[in-house]
């Protein structure tokens, strides 16, 4: 199990993130409306420790971000390229399969 912040640089960081952003939104919106009818003094001070606890996953969320963008990770999609060759991606100058001469494979000169 990744624990830490290890799982800031695990595939799936941006759900670990969603799951605790969104518990924390739904403990602090259940919590306000509920203070606000009732009025009573726990829902004040669990109110208090659920907006506490969403001040400490976006203090989290920053500090993932320092550390993917520390790592290289900044950018979690892959660039667009900015050139074409021509011809499959990765086949040199764009011949795909196919020789310096444009006919058979390299190796084989045909």
């Amino acid at each position: 199990m990744v624990r830490g912040d290890d799982v800031a640089y695990a595939a799936n960081w941006r759900a670990v993130l969603a799951a605790d952003i969104g518990l924390a939104g739904v403990l602090t919106g259940s919590q306000l409306a509920l203070w606000l009818w009732k009025g009573s003094g726990w829902f004040v001070a669990t109110t208090v420790l659920s907006l506490f606890y969403l001040a400490l996953v976006l203090r989290r969320a920053l500090r993932w971000r320092r550390l993917r963008a520390g790592a290289g990770l900044g950018r979690s999609r892959p660039a667009p390229a900015t050139g074409s060759t021509g011809g499959r991606p990765g086949s040199p100058k764009g011949r795909g399969s196919r020789g310096p001469n444009g006919r058979g494979s390299p190796r084989s000169g045909s």
